[in-house]
């Protein structure tokens, strides 16, 4: 009796390992497929977004000036830079009546490393000057048109264009708001 007691036990230790065996198996299969996405398929598809992306850009019918605009701006993205926060823009819209309010929140992208960012937010008298003229830019804009898309579009262009302009030699890489609410 002593010996079937001791098979019993021999059959019971099998079947206990044969889920834990299959379990190691299901383990490395999941690490092989997830290894081989990680290493073969991911960067395939992004080696076909990049190549997606060049061709319409070689597609795009614009000018050599707004190609060369995206590209910088493609460069400038990769490479960061530094940010510079504005307090929030509150102006009257000039819509009929002076009842619409705006208040913008923005935010500049510049080419530099924090230190220049920094100084710029010491020295206080050029983002001075950039308010200013943005302050004046946001009064003579109406609610319908700031609302589209198109209108924040210019409206980001005509920024970046005027804190260009007052940092020169500093280049503004990018305008983001940070709020905007149009008062209706």
């Amino acid at each position: 009796m002593s010996e079937s007691a001791d098979a019993k036990k021999d059959a019971k230790g099998g079947k206990s390992k044969l889920p834990l065996i299959l379990g190691l198996v299901v383990l490395l299969l999941g690490g092989g497929g997830g290894g081989y996405w990680w290493f073969v398929v991911k960067p395939a598809a992004a080696a076909a977004a990049a190549e997606a992306a060049a061709e319409e850009e070689e597609s795009d019918h614009g000018s050599e000036t707004t190609t060369k605009k995206k590209k910088k701006k493609a460069a400038s993205h990769e490479e960061g830079g530094a940010a510079v926060k504005f307090e929030p823009f509150v102006v009257n819209l000039s819509d009929g009546g002076g009842t619409r309010f705006l208040r913008v929140g923005l935010s500049l992208i510049i080419g530099g490393d924090e230190a220049e960012a920094k100084h710029l937010e010491e020295s206080k008298v050029a983002l001075l000057r950039i308010r200013s003229q943005v302050i004046e830019l946001l009064a003579q804009q109406s609610s319908e048109h700031v609302v589209t898309p198109e209108g924040k579009a210019e409206l980001k262009e005509k920024i970046s264009e005027i804190a260009t302009e007052v940092l020169d030699p500093v280049e503004v890489l990018d305008v983001l708001f940070t709020e905007f609410v149009v008062q209706f």
